[in-house]
């Protein structure tokens, strides 16, 4: 962008607690280190509403100030633990795992070392929260994913009484081809979370899954003839109609089912957005675009758009027709 155009940009910067209501509270705590009152925070919260807040505190938290790396009690140690995670995650960076350098793996190791450090002890103690478990499976993830570790945390997490969207989700993670399993396992998890489905929110996890697909299959292109195959039924007609189903069958659910968890319908509505979005089905996508409003989750809009989050959401919103967001 040229000087003039970047002294003009009006576009909105990037709210790194992607719409969380308690954001702004939050990250006063955590300036003061009240970690007792971000626990008590914490502790009001649905378990997908803590997993995105505490993703907000480690999106924020800069990374040349070292957190506690013991905690006082498990409920902090869940927190400065989950932290941890998503702070290990930025000392990576986000590209193909042969684009990371040795320094940032290193970096990001030491961290999912301390985090899972401080989650076990917290899961002993707080065995009933998801999120734990969660941040667990996306510990195990980044530390070279063990098979039997990955496979007794996930049916923890099934066991708990307890939904967590986000940590289903981690779960999902880990089984794809990207990782440590294979496009059809990540398949075989999605059915295993949304059957029965806790809410319509969690048909979000199978509009990830498409775009994982996609991700995988198309723009990794590791196999040109998968890849070329992939292409082709992304404009089969079949498969539109497999993806206007699961969309109808969203808002039909939404519309039945009445006020869900606000936390778990955003993270539906950033699949759903992104989704359609991918397949040029603007129509599709501009409800949920809507719904979203002007703080769009970072993941998976950041597959398609712009280093920039927000410029790519406000191309987004003007391809739906929606006004741009300005400061």
């Amino acid at each position: 962008m040229s000087f003039l155009g970047s002294f003009f940009d009006r576009t909105p910067a990037f709210d790194r607690f992607e719409g969380h209501p308690d954001g702004a509270d939050a990250l006063r705590l955590l300036a003061a280190e009240d970690w007792p009152g971000l626990l008590v925070l914490y502790d009001k919260l649905t378990p997908q509403s803590r997993m995105h807040l505490v993703q907000g505190l480690g999106m924020v938290h800069p990374l040349d100030i070292p957190l506690p790396s013991e905690a006082d009690s498990p409920g902090i140690a869940a927190i400065i633990g989950g932290m941890q995670v998503d702070l290990a995650w930025r000392e990576r960076g986000y590209g193909r795992g042969d684009e990371v350098t040795e320094d940032r793996f290193e970096r990001m190791y030491a961290r999912l070392q301390t985090a899972e450090h401080l989650l076990t002890s917290a899961a002993g103690r707080r065995g009933d929260d998801p999120c734990v478990q969660g941040w667990l499976i996306r510990c195990n993830t980044g530390l070279g994913g063990d098979p039997e570790r990955a496979a007794n945390l996930a049916a923890k997490l099934s066991a708990n009484k307890a939904r967590c969207l986000q940590a289903a989700h981690h779960h999902i993670t880990y089984e794809q081809a990207k990782w440590f399993g294979s496009q059809p396992r990540m398949w075989a998890a999605i059915e295993q979370w949304t059957d029965p489905l806790p809410s319509p929110a969690w048909l979000g996890l199978i509009a990830r899954g498409h775009i994982e697909d996609w991700l995988w299959l198309v723009a990794m292109r590791d196999d040109e003839r998968e890849a070329a195959r992939h292409e082709a039924r992304m404009e089969d007609p079949d498969y539109f109609d497999e993806l206007n189903a699961l969309d109808d069958r969203f808002w039909d659910l939404l519309d039945a089912v009445g006020p869900i968890d606000p936390a778990e319908l955003r993270f539906a509505h950033n699949q759903f957005a992104t989704l359609f979005q991918l397949v040029y089905r603007l129509g599709r996508a501009r409800p949920h675009v809507e719904a979203v409003g002007a703080t769009p989750a970072r993941w998976p809009q950041c597959y398609l758009a712009s280093p920039s989050p927000m410029k790519g959401w406000n191309d987004l919103r003007r391809r739906c027709g929606l006004p741009l967001l300005r400061n």
